[in-house]
């Protein structure tokens, strides 16, 4: 093998003296001006054939990053704000009342859905003999969590019955009115009658629904589990499993459309 003394080897520079750009834009953070020019940011189309000097890419993530901090401080324009006039707000209101519960409803569903959760307790004492007094603070906690669980689910089914039973009575209550309140009352009276016997209709029909319809899921879950499913379990782990269950599936159901 042959070796080349380092003082005979010869290095070759090759000049770079206009060299062509094969790009005629480039971005303010990839590049710096040879020639006196001191501002990064001013426009580089007009710059054909002027030397450049190629950064690193820690200058450019520095770059970068010094961008990205400036964006921050930028003021976002925020829309113009235009203030809801009267009746607007009076609809507003008035939407609201109609789609809240009122608190005798929900303190029916409160009582129901406790009702109906300690229903399993008189299954489980007189039919399967299991013991009261031991099993006493497990009834309670879990009598209390489930009725709340279908309070909830007997508020979102009402809700969407309501709707549709809006749309049933609305109608016939509004001709009914209309011919029994003809020539004593203005049309706007008429028309706020007519939507207040339309409020009170499909609520207490919503409400009732609601609480028959869940409480049959409720207590045919809770037969299903106790002697097909949690039969050989013991009583306490049975109690738990087929109330929390059947709640459980209430609530699922009572969010579906």
């Amino acid at each position: 093998m042959l070796y080349m003394p380092q003082e005979n080897m010869a290095y070759m520079v090759a000049p770079m003296v206009n060299m062509p750009t094969a790009v005629t834009t480039m971005p303010t953070a990839m590049g710096v001006l040879l020639n006196g020019c001191d501002s990064p940011s001013s426009m580089i189309s007009p710059l054909q054939g002027t030397e450049m000097e190629i950064i690193g890419p820690v200058e450019v993530s520095n770059a970068v990053w010094s961008l990205y901090e400036a964006s921050l401080y930028q003021r976002p324009i925020m829309p113009s704000k235009k203030a809801f006039s009267k009746e607007e707000l009076d609809l507003l209101n008035q939407y609201k009342k109609e789609t809240t519960a009122s608190p005798a409803v929900s303190g029916l569903y409160s009582g129901m859905g406790l009702l109906t959760a300690m229903v399993p307790i008189f299954l489980y004492h007189f039919v399967l003999h299991a013991e009261l007094e031991s099993n006493f603070i497990m009834y309670g906690i879990v009598s209390i969590v489930s009725g709340l669980i279908l309070s909830a689910a007997h508020s979102n089914v009402a809700a969407k019955l309501k709707i549709r039973i809006e749309s049933e009575v609305e109608k016939p209550m509004q001709k009914k009115i209309a011919k029994q309140y003809a020539g004593k009352k203005t049309d706007k009276e008429i028309a706020e009658i007519s939507r207040k016997r339309v409020q009170e209709i499909s609520s207490r029909q919503a409400a009732a629904t609601a609480i028959f319809q869940n409480n049959a899921v409720f207590l045919l879950g809770v037969i299903t589990m106790v002697f097909h499913m949690c039969h050989n379990l013991s009583a306490s782990v049975s109690y738990l499993c087929s109330v929390s269950s059947s709640a459980g599936l209430v609530m699922l159901l009572s969010t579906g459309k």
